[in-house]
């Protein structure tokens, strides 16, 4: 393959026929104001007369583009093989050339090794719960109210704890103290209302990260996809309605369910119920 640093490339490999089913990775240079490629070198072949479905993005001066053609599936080896050569070939050349390259060329090296990264993409059953609770509670006395039934989460302790290298049973004990009253505390809060009510519409709106690192633990070490799901989102706001405040989150037991994983169905169950104390613990702290 010519040296074509600094320049635009052109790669097309592809599997399959116009009678099958094919999935070509076109890499093409930019065209100029004459609608001419800069620069391609004669042994990077550009041809494309095939019905294909094209998507495609376009970056610092390379353009690449997945087409899928909708025909029927049929796949010759000797083409998947060249296919593969030939992609490689332009995978290990931009991974070559990497070290030699600046700004907005290496961002485009980079975008070209990335499209040889495998993706997963998985479909789930269960259900995802949503809840709604409406509280009756005006937003203020609501945001205090459910700030009050939730522990905090306390910084200045984590890095202590982490400085000292401290036992798990250590760190355990100082997040339950951080997780009093109910096991819950608040990880982080975003008041999403207050800077989106700068476009002149005022807003009543809040967003909470809530959860415990030791229950945390315990799920990421049955599944690491679980770090997704917690700590988990509870949103409170209130849109003016005799309602009052409102809660809204999904059911912790429910979106853990997505994962397939029987052993998270205790912990599962155990957040619900503790999110549930946290709710019903409302009118208590707003009668305070």
């Amino acid at each position: 393959m010519p040296d074509h640093l600094g320049k635009d490339v052109g790669i097309r490999a592809g599997t399959g026929t116009a009678d099958g089913e094919g999935l070509v990775l076109h890499v093409r240079p930019v065209l100029d104001a004459r609608g001419v490629p800069e620069s391609t070198g004669a042994d990077l072949v550009g041809d494309a007369a095939d019905p294909f479905e094209r998507i495609g993005i376009e970056r610092h001066g390379f353009r690449i583009e997945q087409r899928l053609h909708r025909g029927a599936a049929v796949h010759g080896s000797r083409r998947a093989r060249c296919a593969r050569a030939v992609w490689h070939s332009a995978y290990r050349h931009a991974d070559d050339a990497s070290p030699h390259l600046v700004g907005d060329q290496k961002v485009a090296a980079t975008e070209l090794n990335m499209q040889n990264r495998q993706i997963s993409q998985s479909s789930s059953t269960p259900s995802i719960s949503h809840v709604n609770v409406a509280t009756g509670l005006p937003y203020d006395r609501l945001i205090e109210a459910f700030e009050a039934s939730l522990g905090k989460w306390d910084q200045p302790a984590v890095v202590q704890l982490s400085k000292e290298n401290a036992k798990w049973p250590e760190v355990e004990a100082a997040i339950a103290k951080m997780a009093e009253p109910f096991g819950l505390m608040v990880l982080a809060k975003i008041d999403q209302g207050r800077i989106t009510s700068l476009s002149g519409t005022p807003k009543m709106c809040t967003l909470y990260l809530v959860g415990n690192p030791a229950i945390a633990k315990r799920i990421i070490e049955i599944d690491l996809r679980g770090s997704f799901y917690v700590p988990f989102r509870v949103a409170v706001h209130d849109d003016g309605s005799p309602d009052g405040g409102i809660i809204s989150y999904d059911r912790p037991s429910s979106f853990l369910a997505a994962l397939d994983r029987p052993e998270l169905d205790a912990i599962g169950k155990s957040l619900d119920e503790k999110l549930d104390r946290v709710i019903s613990n409302l009118d208590h702290h707003a009668r305070i």
